[in-house]
């Protein structure tokens, strides 16, 4: 998803915080970075921004917006792998598998590898 994205033209930054949100100029957002990952870039402008919510959301957006969101972080486990040719049915909408029956959520996409 990130290779998609950046291939669309998304620029994206980790290991770093925003310690700040600013109207910019022409209505652009202007966050102030901090941390390893602001690589010399103190600030970045943005037309959108999408942040990862997580347990600094809140004081992120109480300090700089006056916003106060009951943010309650979970964390989940993600898996990827590829499905043996000729299985690929056992993991279809109307499967046979235990884990359709059961209501565990299974996608396939062969599609771009971006």
């Amino acid at each position: 998803l990130l290779a998609l994205a950046r291939a669309r033209g998304a620029t994206l930054r980790d290991r770093c915080g925003v310690v700040a949100l600013e109207d910019g100029p022409g209505g652009a957002i202007r966050l102030r970075l901090a941390g390893e990952g602001a690589d010399g870039a103190p600030e970045v402008l943005a037309k959108k921004v999408i942040f990862a919510a997580g347990p600094w959301m809140g004081p992120l957006l109480e300090d700089t917006l006056q916003v106060k969101l009951d943010l309650q972080p979970i964390s989940l486990t993600v898996c990827y792998w590829r499905v043996k040719p000729g299985m690929e049915h056992l993991y279809a909408p109307q499967g046979p598998t235990t884990a359709q029956r059961d209501g565990f959520p299974v996608f396939i996409n062969y599609g771009d590898d971006q």
